[in-house]
């Protein structure tokens, strides 16, 4: 007990020194978002670009495939693929924020986390330049607005506290063992296909299989952004069971980041 008091404390001292110094990541996202598209007019819009083109090829496709009308699963694989789009990213450069910025971790002073800061805060401004898609599907197909998409903030904040476990913990696996990225991109390229993205749940007649969707931790964060931004309600069973398993991950990364902290370093 004393010891996981000690890594708690250890996690709670990081956490803090970061907010802190929270205009370094801010500054070096943005630089890093300015070096991705330098010389571009449009810059990081040629993702919203691309994702639109994705989006759009996708929903003839599958809507053939599944015979659902344009109108119904458009929207629902545009939303979804937003919330994917980030979560993939995030989780994906995560995996190598401490890598990546291992020059900076040896020379500086500069907290740790504030190098998972730095992923985060450019990958939530590439997220709300494809969220301008929404806008554009609220037009051409007559959704209607209600009062659940104001609930869209609140579950943007609990969507992002669902990953800081996993981003944490990857971050610090990766570190050590590099070829564990490779295995995650796998991991999540399998974790797509088996999240109601590119399908419905509706489509499903089989419980059991619904019961195997439900144990798919990807289901919860991707539900949450993609009924908010449609202005639907989501189910309050998701909504308990994001919140646990975000303070579940947020507890046991913040005990593995204390035990492991120190390593970091000598593993770069």
């Amino acid at each position: 007990m004393i010891k996981l008091k000690k890594y708690l404390i250890i996690f709670h001292h990081e956490l803090i020194l970061a907010i802190n110094n929270i205009q370094i990541p801010f500054i070096l996202g943005n630089q890093d978002i300015s070096a991705r598209y330098k010389r571009s007019k449009i810059g990081a819009f040629w993702i919203t670009i691309n994702l639109l083109v994705f989006i759009i090829t996708l929903s003839i496709v599958f809507g053939h495939l599944f015979q659902n009308r344009i109108e119904v699963i458009l929207p629902m694989l545009a939303t979804g693929l937003i919330a994917w789009n980030f979560l993939s990213s995030l989780i994906l450069e995560s995996s190598k924020a401490f890598v990546d910025s291992g020059p900076l971790i040896l020379q500086t002073n500069t907290p740790i986390l504030a190098h998972l800061f730095r992923v985060w805060w450019r990958n939530i401004i590439i997220f709300f330049h494809n969220i301008l898609i929404v806008p554009i599907l609220y037009l051409f197909f007559d959704i209607e607005f209600s009062s659940h998409l104001l609930m869209f903030i609140p579950y943007f904040f609990l969507f992002n506290m669902l990953l800081i476990g996993p981003c944490i913990v990857f971050a610090i696996l990766c570190s050590r063992f590099r070829d564990i990225s490779n295995i995650l991109n796998n991991l999540l390229q399998i974790g797509f296909y088996l999240t109601p993205i590119l399908w419905s749940l509706d489509n499903l007649n089989s419980e059991k299989v619904k019961l195997f969707i439900y144990l798919n931790p990807f289901y919860y964060p991707v539900t949450l952004i993609q009924k908010s931004l449609l202005s639907l309600p989501v189910d309050i069973e998701i909504i308990l069971i994001s919140l646990l398993l975000s303070l579940l991950g947020i507890f046991f990364s913040a005990i593995f980041f204390g035990i492991y902290k120190k390593r970091i370093a000598f593993w770069l």
